[in-house]
């Protein structure tokens, strides 16, 4: 995945509105085309597959298959939670999250064969599924929300998403819990707080996606009452989390999700823009993604430099 082009990752929302955008579609895949390398995660892929309407379904899937000469499709978040801590395992110092390769060529295969994606049957299941699931995680942080509600002060109101993961990631608190059994599951090793605080800084995937279940605890766990909606984003929204670091721009049609990777994106510290489907469109139609690639290796250096010409603020 090193093409030197800026890396694009779609939420599900983002390619449901590039689906429906008329107007600008065309433009959009030949700007894509010449500038960016489209990555499409296994996520998208089974949601995409999970279109009730077989027409819509077809064309979501006609709109991957355009964009596979542009890049290549991604494991499922689950994998990379699972290789990413047997790979860390295996080769300790040496372990590099950048050299773990999750391209995934039967998903793309699948895409142009499609030999179960585009089935009525495995729709209605895929739907269910991901319904449920969806379900039964947020489901987790409110029942819990309700146990101990009575125990909360009415400060907890006020407290922010940063407040929160600072409290979260204090010494013996429950972030490192939480990496802990993340990586217990993939490996059957369980790792001290100390080795949870290094692995997370050496594997920024591993430490985004257990920031998800942080924010839905923020989100779903706390009396919020006035801020319900700020980053109401669902089981699939938070997991794709772990992509992140693998791209420069991630696309999502979803106010919640994007405040929500946002977030995670800035604790983790990687250089990657959470763009709405709006200001990707004016982004890669105006200035391109040649300047958003200059932006990023600017962002990148210790000292600031003069921007391109005809760069933007």
């Amino acid at each position: 995945m090193q093409t030197g082009k800026t890396r694009i990752i779609f939420d599900t929302s983002g390619l449901n509105k590039l689906k429906k955008d008329d107007r600008n579609q065309q433009a959009l895949l030949e700007k894509l085309g010449v500038q960016c390398e489209v990555l499409i995660s296994e996520t998208s892929v089974v949601e995409l597959s999970a279109t009730k309407k077989p027409e819509d379904r077809k064309q979501l899937l006609d709109l991957c298959e355009r964009l596979l000469p542009f890049g290549g499709c991604l494991m499922p978040h689950n994998w990379i939670l699972e290789e990413t801590p047997r790979l860390n395992t295996r080769y300790k110092g040496r372990f590099r999250w950048e050299d773990v390769d999750i391209t995934a060529p039967k998903i793309e295969r699948e895409i142009l064969q499609r030999e179960f994606l585009d089935q009525d049957s495995m729709a209605e299941e895929s739907w269910q599924f991901a319904r449920t699931q969806n379900k039964r995680f947020i489901d987790i942080f409110r029942e819990a929300r309700e146990k101990f509600e009575a125990q909360f002060t009415e400060d907890i109101e006020n407290l922010t998403l940063a407040e929160f993961i600072d409290m979260y990631k204090a010494a013996n608190g429950p972030f490192w819990g939480l990496v802990i059994g993340f990586y217990e599951r993939a490996r059957w090793l369980r790792l001290t707080e100390a080795e949870a605080r290094e692995f997370i800084v050496r594997c920024p995937p591993f430490h985004a996606a257990a920031l998800g279940i942080v924010v839905a605890h923020y989100q779903y766990g706390l009396p919020r009452n006035n801020r319900k909606a700020e980053y109401d984003a669902g089981r699939n929204d938070l997991f794709m989390a772990v992509y992140l670091p693998y791209c420069d721009w991630f696309i999502t049609d979803d106010t919640g999700q994007q405040n929500a990777l946002t977030a995670i994106a800035n604790e983790v510290g990687v250089g990657v823009r959470i763009l709405g489907y709006t200001e990707f469109c004016r982004e890669l139609l105006s200035e391109g993604a040649e300047g958003a690639t200059a932006w990023l290796a600017r962002s990148t250096k210790s000292t600031a430099s003069s921007p391109p010409s005809g760069s933007q603020p």
